[in-house]
């Protein structure tokens, strides 16, 4: 199987012992268009979760899309600092503990993030419509349909629509009778797959 194009990603992850700008366990996302980064994404892990920092601390995760992190590649302070103006923008009134409490603690920089959506053999779309039998063999997953838990679901029901329409299927029927209850008529069903020679 011809591997598919991945698109890769970054994360940045702040500590922070001072008041957590958001209170709902969200994803807060950038819509700010094309151009608006560094910041992607961000979420408050500890609302989430809090279990993921330590009791009175929390913890902050920034998506931060290829072009920004292969840009800063070699310059991390710059990058920090992008991003703790962006935030700043988004949230004035906490710009004094964005800019001098938050603590970066780690910067990721993941090559293979998500199968790429519109390149590769055949390109996905947001119907999830890459043929499973493409490779010829009977294939699932988030690399056959949008890269989402929606795409991957609806990859496997594909798969599985595919797969039941090269099958026989033989319903079975029995009657079954729950022993001493008395009671009868109970229909029990069972469906017999044979695979065609």
């Amino acid at each position: 199987m011809e591997k598919q194009p991945q698109r890769s990603v970054g994360c940045m992850y702040y500590s922070f012992q001072t008041e957590t700008l958001v209170k709902d366990p969200i994803l807060i996302l950038n819509g700010g268009g094309k151009g608006s980064g560094p910041a992607l994404t961000v979420s408050f892990l500890h609302i989430i979760n809090d279990s993921y920092a330590p009791k009175g601390s929390g913890l902050c995760s920034i998506a931060i899309p290829s072009k920004y992190m292969q840009t800063y590649k070699d310059q991390q302070k710059k990058l920090d600092m992008m991003v703790r103006d962006q935030l700043s923008d988004w949230w004035p009134d906490y710009s004094e503990d964005i800019q001098h409490h938050w603590k970066l603690e780690k910067v990721y920089d993941i090559q293979q993030a998500q199968p790429g959506q519109f390149q590769g053999v055949q390109p996905a779309n947001v119907h999830g419509r890459r043929d499973p039998l493409l490779f010829r063999e009977v294939v699932c997953g988030v690399y056959m349909a949008m890269a989402t838990l929606n795409g991957a679901i609806e990859s496997g029901l594909n798969a599985a629509r595919c797969e039941v329409g090269h099958l026989e299927k033989v319903a079975v029927r029995t009657l079954a009778t729950a022993s001493g209850s008395g009671v009868s008529g109970l229909f029990e069903y069972a469906l017999v797959i044979r695979v065609p020679s």
